[in-house]
């Protein structure tokens, strides 16, 4: 082997210890670009679950409050149609009460 053919080896062995650590850095780069792009990912995902959740919370909010309305539109309701009854039966109720006073 000679002087010259030990040169071109050696070379030849630079060359592709280059090649070699280019590739390696490019790996890199590829590789924390992917983590980059897999963390922003999470992040819209998580931001988009906690948007859902919000909407979610906020219909069930609306529903219980449609509810609670609609509970006190009937009790309300309710009410007038007792003080109604109430108010129908008090002369029955007077003269009820004026016969045992009176006892007739």
């Amino acid at each position: 082997m000679s002087a010259e053919d030990i040169k071109k080896i050696k070379e030849t062995e630079k060359r592709l210890q280059g090649e070699i650590e280019k590739a390696r850095r490019e790996a890199e780069e590829i590789v924390e670009e992917a983590e980059q792009k897999a963390q922003k990912i999470k992040e819209e995902a998580e931001k988009e679950a906690e948007q859902k959740i919000e909407e979610i919370k906020k219909e069930r909010e609306k529903e219980a409050e449609e509810e609670a309305e609609e509970l006190v539109k009937s009790t309300n309701e309710e009410i007038e149609e007792l003080e109604k009854e109430a108010e129908e039966k008090l002369p029955e109720a007077v003269d009820l009460v004026v016969k045992e006073v009176t006892g007739e």
